[in-house]
C-alpha cells in the first residue's frame, strides 16, 4: 500500500483566504451597549440623544469607502501572508482550524486599520475641525476610540452565507 498523499497546507490556506467573503465570512460579536455620547463644546442643557451601538455604526458604513471591514486585494494578501506564517506547513489541520487562524489574522488586520486609519478616507473638513476643538483623535474612524475598543474585544464567529 502506498502512503496517502501529503496534505498541502499552503494550498489549503491560500484557497480558504481567497474564498473569504464569498464562500464563508467572519462576523464580529459586540456587546450591545450603546456608545457613549461625544463631548460637546458647551455644557449640555438636556440629556444626550439615544446613541447607537458599535455594531450599528459598522452597519451604517458597510459598503461605503469608510467601511472598516472591507477586504481589498491588498488586505487579502496581508491576511494570507500572516496566516501562512502562523500555520506554517502543518499537515492534517482540519478546515475549521485553518478558518479560525485566518479569521484571527483578519481581525488583527481590521484592528490595525482602526488604529491607524490606513485606507479609510478622512471625514469632511467641518467634522475634522470639530474633532480638533473637542480634543478627539483625528485618525479616521477613531474619534473617541469606542469602536476600536469594541473591535479589540469582539469575539469572532465563522459564518457560511
Amino acid at each position: 500500500m502506498s502512503a496517502p498523499p501529503k496534505d498541502n497546507a499552503r494550498a489549503r490556506v491560500t484557497a480558504l483566504v481567497m474564498t473569504l467573503g464569498d464562500e464563508w465570512s467572519v462576523a464580529f460579536q459586540f456587546d450591545q451597549k450603546a456608545r457613549r455620547p461625544y463631548p460637546t463644546l458647551r455644557p449640555r442643557t438636556k440629556a444626550a440623544p439615544r446613541q447607537i451601538t458599535n455594531a450599528e455604526l459598522l452597519e451604517i458604513y458597510r459598503g461605503t469607502p469608510r467601511d472598516l471591514l472591507k477586504l481589498t486585494r491588498r488586505d487579502r494578501a496581508s491576511v494570507l501572508r500572516e496566516s501562512l506564517e502562523r500555520l506554517g506547513d502543518r499537515e492534517n489541520l482540519n478546515r475549521g482550524a485553518i478558518m479560525l487562524a485566518i479569521a484571527g489574522s483578519y481581525k488583527r488586520h481590521i484592528v490595525e486599520r482602526a488604529e491607524t486609519g490606513e485606507g479609510v478616507p478622512q471625514a469632511g473638513a467641518a467634522w475634522l475641525a470639530r474633532k480638533r476643538r473637542l480634543g478627539l483623535a483625528l485618525t479616521p474612524m477613531r474619534a473617541s476610540g469606542q469602536l476600536l475598543g469594541a473591535l479589540r474585544r469582539a469575539q469572532i464567529v465563522l459564518q457560511r452565507p
